[in-house]
Formats: C-alpha cells, sequence, structure tokens
C-alpha cells in the first residue's frame, strides 16, 4: 500500500534561506546550499555543516559586499537560462592509509565590484527608500569571474576532517582572456574533467573546455606558497579546448553536450553536441577531439597564443542536417541510448509548425525516423531504459493531453521499433463554448521570405465588412508565437478581442526563432 511521504526538516544553524540544495551524487548523506551568497554543504544523517566559501561578509550594504560564490547573476540566469552557480564531481576519490574520502566541488566566483549599482523605489520599504542592485547597462562592465574548486574530506564515519577551497594555476583571466560569460559547466561521468562553455562579450564565440581537477592550486595569499604549488602541477596537466563555435551572427545557448566515457589511457573524447553555427540550423553532431597535452611550465608567467589549448577534431560527423531545427534551447534535451547506439532528440523536421520526437543513429548516421503522430505539436520526455517516452501534445484546435507510449518491436532493428499507446495520464479538455480557435497562414513577403501567422476572426464576423484589426507581434529572438500548439490558455486575451468583434493577426516575422539562425538573425543591428 501507497502511503503519502512526509518531508522531514533539515535543521540548520545557518540564519537566512537555504538556497539551491542539491544531493552530493558520490555520497548522498551530504547535500549543499547556497548561504548569504557562499557555498555550505551538510551531512543530512548527522546535522553537520560546514560553510566551503567565504566571499561574502554579510553586509547590508551592496557596494561594500560584491563577492559571491556558486551563484548565478541576473544577467546569467535572465539571458543564459542558467540558475546556478555550482556543480559536484560524480565521483569521489580515496587518499591516504585512512582512507580518507575526497568530494569536490565547481564553482562560480563572481566578483561584481566593478559593476554598476542602481537604485529601485521599493513598494514594500518605507516611503522614499530604495532597493539597490547590481546590474550590468549596455557598455557597461560585467562581474569579473572565475572558476575554482571546493574540496573537502571525510572519515569513515562521515565526518568532515579538512576542507580547502582551489584556484586555477593561473588567474582565469590570463587562462582565458576573451571570455566573459560562463555559460554553463558541469563534470564528465568520470569525474576526470570539468567542463566549461566559455562565451565571449559579442556571443560570437564559443569555447567547450575541459579542466583536469589537477589544475586547480590550493587557494593562498602566500606568493611562495602559490608558486610551489604551481611546479607540483604535471607538465602535462593543461585546460583541453575541444570545440568551438564562431558566428557573425550570436551564438544560442543551449544544454545539448553529451561526452561519452573515456576509456582507461585513452587520449581522445568523443561526444554528442547541438551545433547552429555550422550551416545555420542547429544539428546533432558526433565530435571526437584528440586530448593533446602541450607542456607548461605553470609557475611561470603565461600568456596564451590565439589558439592556445586547442585540440586536434579527429572526427565530426553530422547526425541530422536540413533546413530545419533539432530543438536545444529552452531546456531542451536528448537521449542516449549507448546500448543501441541510438540518440533521440526533438525538433521541426515535418514543419516548423509543429515538435516532435524523433531517433536516428550516432553510429551509422542516415535514416531519421519520427515517433510522435503528426497534426499536433509535442513535449517529450523518455523513460530512462529508452522503451517508453511520455508526451505532452495539442494542437490549436485540441487542448493539451498527454500520453504515454512504449516502443515496441524487434530487438535486432531498434531503430524501427514502433510507438504503441500504453496509459493516459491527462485526456483533453472541453473547449469553453465561446472559444474559437486561431487559423494558421502563410505568406512570402517581397523579398520572398516565407512568414507564417495566425488569425482570430471576429465571432461576429460578417463577411464584406471592415473589423477593426489588432495586429500582435513579438518579432525577437528565441520566441516563435505562431505554431500548432493550443493558444487557448496563453493567449485566451486574443480570443476575448474576437469575442468583442476585433481580427486579430499575429506573425512570426524574421527574427522568430525555430527557422534558423539567418532568419532569425535578421535583425541583428536592425532593431
Amino acid at each position: 500500500m501507497v502511503s503519502p511521504m512526509k518531508p522531514l526538516e533539515i535543521k540548520t544553524q545557518c540564519s537566512g534561506p537555504r538556497m539551491d540544495p542539491k544531493i552530493c551524487p558520490a555520497d548522498p548523506a551530504f547535500f549543499s546550499f547556497i548561504n548569504n551568497s557562499d557555498l555550505w554543504v551538510a551531512n543530512i544523517e548527522t546535522g553537520e555543516e560546514r560553510r566551503l566559501t567565504f566571499c561574502h561578509q554579510g553586509l547590508s550594504n551592496v557596494l561594500d559586499d560584491p563577492k559571491s560564490a556558486g551563484v548565478a547573476t541576473f544577467v546569467i540566469q535572465e539571458e543564459f537560462d542558467r540558475f546556478t552557480g555550482y556543480w559536484w564531481c560524480p565521483t569521489a576519490s580515496w587518499e591516504g592509509s585512512e582512507g580518507l574520502k575526497t568530494l569536490r566541488i565547481l564553482y562560480e566566483e563572481v566578483d561584481e565590484s566593478e559593476v554598476e549599482v542602481i537604485h529601485v523605489p521599493s513598494p514594500a520599504l518605507e516611503e522614499r527608500k530604495t532597493d539597490s542592485y547590481r546590474y550590468p547597462r549596455t557598455g557597461s562592465k560585467n562581474p569579473k569571474i572565475a572558476l575554482k574548486l571546493a574540496e573537502f574530506q571525510t572519515d569513515s564515519q562521515g565526518k568532515i576532517v579538512s576542507t580547502q577551497e582551489k584556484e586555477l594555476v593561473q588567474p582565469f583571466s590570463s587562462l582565458f582572456p576573451k571570455v566573459e560569460y560562463i555559460a554553463r559547466a558541469g563534470w564528465t561521468r568520470d569525474g576526470k574533467y570539468a567542463w566549461a562553455m566559455f562565451l565571449d562579450r559579442p556571443q560570437q564565440w564559443l569555447q567547450l573546455v575541459l579542466l583536469p581537477p589537477a589544475l586547480f592550486i590550493p587557494s593562498t595569499e602566500n606568493e611562495e606558497q602559490r608558486l610551489a604549488s604551481a611546479r607540483a602541477v604535471p607538465r602535462n596537466v593543461q585546460p583541453y579546448v575541444v570545440y568551438e563555435e564562431v558566428t557573425n551572427v550570436w551564438i544560442n545557448v543551449h544544454d545539448i553536450f553529451y561526452p561519452f566515457p573515456q576509456s582507461e589511457g585513452d587520449d581522445e573524447l568523443c561526444f554528442l553536441r547541438a551545433n547552429e553555427c555550422k550551416t545555420g540550423f542547429c544539428h546533432l553532431y558526433k565530435v571526437t577531439a584528440v586530448l593533446k597535452s602541450q607542456g607548461y611550465d605553470w609557475s611561470e608567467p603565461f600568456s596564451p597564443g590565439e589558439d592556445e589549448f586547442k585540440c586536434p577534431i579527429k572526427e565530426e560527423i553530422a547526425l541530422t542536417s536540413g533546413e530545419w531545427e533539432v530543438l536545444a534551447r529552452h531546456g531542451s534535451k536528448i537521449w542516449v541510448n549507448e546500448e543501441t547506439k541510438l540518440v533521440y532528440f526533438q525538433g521541426t523536421k515535418d514543419t516548423p509548425l509543429e515538435h516532435h520526437l524523433y531517433v536516428v543513429s550516432y553510429e551509422a548516421a542516415g535514416e531519421i525516423v519520427r515517433l510522435t503522430t503528426p497534426g499536433f505539436s509535442h513535449s517529450c520526455s523518455m523513460s530512462q531504459n529508452f522503451d517508453m517516452f511520455v508526451s505532452h501534445y495539442s494542437s490549436v484546435s485540441t487542448p493539451p493531453c498527454v500520453h504515454v507510449y512504449k516502443l515496441s518491436g524487434p530487438d535486432d532493428d531498434p531503430l524501427h521499433k514502433q510507438p504503441r499507446f500504453w496509459a493516459s495520464m491527462m485526456e483533453a479538455a472541453s473547449c469553453p463554448p465561446d472559444y474559437v480557435p486561431p487559423e494558421i497562414f502563410h505568406f512570402h513577403t517581397r523579398s520572398d521570405v516565407r512568414l507564417y501567422g495566425m488569425i482570430y476572426k471576429p465571432h461576429a464576423l460578417q463577411p464584406g465588412k471592415k473589423h477593426p484589426t489588432v495586429l500582435f507581434v513579438y518579432g525577437g529572438p528565441q520566441v516563435q508565437l505562431v505554431n500548432n500548439s493550443f493558444k487557448g490558455i496563453k493567449y485566451l486575451r486574443l480570443n476575448t478581442l474576437a469575442s468583442l468583434g476585433y481580427a486579430v493577426v499575429v506573425i512570426d516575422g524574421r527574427g522568430s526563432c525555430q527557422r534558423g539562425l539567418r532568419f532569425e538573425g535578421a535583425l541583428k543591428n536592425q532593431m
């Protein structure tokens, strides 16, 4: 019999809220959180808490307390959809005869001391009071950033016996002088490398970089100790730039990076990556990079060359192609079955108006198989063992429903397994009696560009009579208004206008998404 779960509060000695909690993947007895702009860990079983970073002083004045650790800044959250600033290493290491276990967290340290402070009137405060925020206006300075490691060791009883902050062997700004934003970060599954996606300020250049933990040395104010630690770093330990993207428009940041496990002693890294810059349409690629060490004396001053740390690309195979998009932004995912060598993804191969789930082999790229029903737009998620998927789908005339499908067919041909309806989690509700769905149309501009639109006709439409018309557009990047999904919830107000006698026309002009980078980038410097 299933009974309701009753959550238990984890007590704390910290003052203020504990934000962004995460359970340690290498030891689930520990979890981490952000308190007062610093990184902490705690043992769920014993209640022991330990502060790992000491960036923030807890002062009430924003001007006097500009540093934080493990916290994504406003711009990173708002513009790049990254809402965390720290990442657990998925594995632990054991050191010494006592068998101490070392756990690691990669985190971003931010220094906003040169970022402008703005003052915003707050209705929650007394009259004429303001809230103060660090906000980088256009053209002004961004925060200074760095990637660091927080390490702590535990004994056999789970007690924390030591903690240590580590920094890169050379200053972050020296190793990566062009980097303005850390768009994404994480770890390879074996914990052998931390990885990060670096972006320049114009957002036209992206690097995917591997950082071995041995590249980080203990943080210290003592220059002699720092140099001694730098000399101890092996010469073959270095960052590896395994992939680079360049465009003259802008790079749309996304999450799709899937590194495969490395064999022992393997000097190559194979991974799946979505790239929009190569063809102007976002597609999947299987990439093999050669991790070639150059040999560095890290105790000497360092000035990087143009292609410093850049690895040769042994192979780059396009798994998808054409004038359509693999969905990568807004939290879109891929699901990789390493046993059958298949990758499942969502895309617009059939039409830019509908999202579908597809599957393709990454071992023998070729046929792409659609798994979802046409005539609807789907949002899907695969099961962990890749035998089922759930789809939340709708059309302009059909409210959303949620169905579960099971993939069935011969195991010797997994690419062509067919989806069979398995269960319903939510059936489509009936539309309100006064709801009239919009009609989708398309037309060509004078420059022969095909645009899509929707029209909500007045409910009391009289042929031959002119009706007042509302033009509803967004027209900016990252947004698509016109597609074959139900509009009766988010855009119900447009139906209300139609019920009052207005014609409402919605247009996705050049600048909207899902039509390729050239289409979306048409508004660059043209707004």
